[in-house]
């Protein structure tokens, strides 16, 4: 029988179990040597192979340790509670590829001995992170309990202390979040700064004390459905009419774990958490089945996303800090009276800025059409000298469809209309449908009458940059007058 010596591992190696990645450090038939946590030497044949999951913290700050059946498609992984010498709970052991519970108690009791045996427990192996995730937590929050009654702790000292081990992880989570959620505001066109923090440890205590006033938390149970933006994201949105559009987005990447909270429907101004605060704010979970395998351990940690205006988002930071930083002293009536008013101003500046909002979208057709008229000129000035490839009339079309019903912000749209022409082919300029196609897109061929959007587009050229061709526009510094001008134009040969 081969000895295998703790400090060298000869035989450690990497495989994997369903497609989960694992190291077997004592495979089945070695001998495992190594020393007990009092210091006193053991020596134990290894019945199964042992080893551990990479890229995972057991309770123990060790990685998390597993023992292998021979089962290697077994639907259910079995987690047992592994006890220390006085009988108390010590660490959690994954037993892998085994058929059956009793087929993983025997394993396990074979090799570690009946009097390690605490509960053991069958979980879906699709959920196993999870189910070790939550188990982990129950466990710590016994641990700290009995922490805090053994060295007469309040409550809030020992979830202050355990807090402190775990807040570089809701860190993690909430900065996941922050990922996800700016990657899909930017592909909606939704212009926000997104940001992510785990709440401070020494700003939870404050928060924690002054809640308990009327909480009188018992258990860490308590406190966390207390406090639930331990990890939180902000979005800040340059627009405040995009609210709902964020909100859908929100629904959509993550599991909602109850109703969005709105500002101020939602506050209690009695319990000074808000001044005229306007927000909304969702709790949700991250979607398991949109998370990679490293991933899994972030799925059933709660997220607070608050939604609200840039201007409403840097006033509740300001406002916060005045309200909760004690070594400032108490506000007065004045400054509280400057702080009323502050709020009137962001919330009449919300409101501009959503007139502003609907005002461009209601123009954003007509703006378009004299955008893409100048597009595909510039495009047909280059095929002209040869610089570009040509335009096909299904390309046109797409084109000009681009900017029927759509709702998209005018940038997206833009892009896509642009970026169809910039790549296009030209295969029969003569051919009638091509015409249509072009005409309706605003251009008309020089020896036809000129449609309207390009008639004006000339005609302001002229005012504003005469002698300048149509296809430098792009260019020009007052470009954007130039297509107002051609706009008024129209708008004037109408009436």
């Amino acid at each position: 029988m081969k000895i295998v010596i703790a400090d060298k591992l000869p035989q450690e190696h990497s495989t994997e179990f369903r497609g989960l990645p694992i190291i077997i450090e004592w495979p089945k038939g070695s001998t495992r040597v190594g020393k007990k946590p009092d210091g006193t030497s053991f020596k134990t044949e290894m019945k199964v192979d042992y080893g551990y999951i990479p890229d995972t913290t057991g309770r123990d700050g060790e990685k998390l340790d597993i023992y292998r059946g021979p089962d290697e498609d077994a639907e259910y992984a079995y987690i047992v509670e592994q006890l220390d010498d006085k009988g108390e709970f010590d660490e959690y052991k994954i037993m892998l590829g085994f058929s059956t519970l009793e087929e993983a108690e025997e394993a396990y009791v074979g090799q570690a001995g009946e009097d390690m045996l605490g509960d053991i427990s069958e979980v879906d192996f699709e959920y196993l992170f999870d189910t070790v995730r939550e188990k982990q937590k129950e466990a710590a929050a016994k641990k700290e309990a009995k922490i805090a009654t053994d060295d007469k702790y309040t409550v809030i000292e020992a979830f202050l202390k355990n807090y402190k081990h775990e807040v570089d992880f809701y860190k993690e989570t909430a900065s996941l979040v922050q990922d996800r959620l700016s990657e899909a505001l930017q592909e909606a066109g939704i212009k926000a700064v997104v940001s992510s923090r785990a709440k401070s440890p020494d700003r939870l205590g404050k928060k924690l004390r002054k809640r308990d006033v009327k909480k009188h938390y018992q258990t860490f149970r308590e406190i966390n459905d207390d406090i639930v933006d331990l990890a939180g994201c902000r979005v800040a949105l340059y627009m405040p009419a995009d609210r709902g559009a964020v909100g859908q987005i929100i629904e959509k990447l993550f599991v909602p774990v109850r109703p969005p909270k709105k500002f101020p429907e939602s506050s209690n101004p009695e319990d000074g958490d808000t001044l005229g605060y306007t927000a909304t704010h969702y709790l949700v979970h991250l979607r398991p089945e949109n998370l990679r395998k490293k991933e899994l351990r972030y799925a059933d940690t709660q997220i607070e996303i608050q939604v609200a205006s840039v201007l409403m988002a840097a006033w509740a930071e300001v406002t916060h800090d005045l309200l909760y930083k004690p070594e400032k002293g108490e506000l007065t009536p004045e400054e509280h009276e400057s702080l009323s008013n502050l709020n009137r101003l962001v919330q009449e500046g919300e409101r501009e800025l959503e007139k502003l909002q609907f005002a461009i979208e209601g123009r954003t057709d007509e703006s378009l059409r004299f955008e893409i008229a100048a597009a595909l000129a510039t495009s047909l000035k280059a095929r002209s000298m040869g610089k570009t490839a040509s335009l096909t009339v299904g390309d046109i079309e797409k084109a000009v469809k681009a900017i029927v019903g759509s709702k998209t912000s005018l940038w997206s749209i833009y892009v896509k209309a642009t970026e169809t022409l910039r790549k296009a082919r030209w295969e029969k300029p003569d051919d009638e449908k091509y015409r249509k196609a072009w005409e309706s897109a605003g251009y008309a061929k020089s020896d036809e009458p000129p449609t309207s959007e390009m008639q004006y587009i000339r005609e302001a050229m002229e005012k504003l940059a005469p002698g300048k061709p149509v296809s430098t526009l792009w260019v020009l510094p007052n470009r954007n007058e130039i297509m107002a001008l051609a706009q008024e134009l129209k708008a004037k040969a109408k009436d």
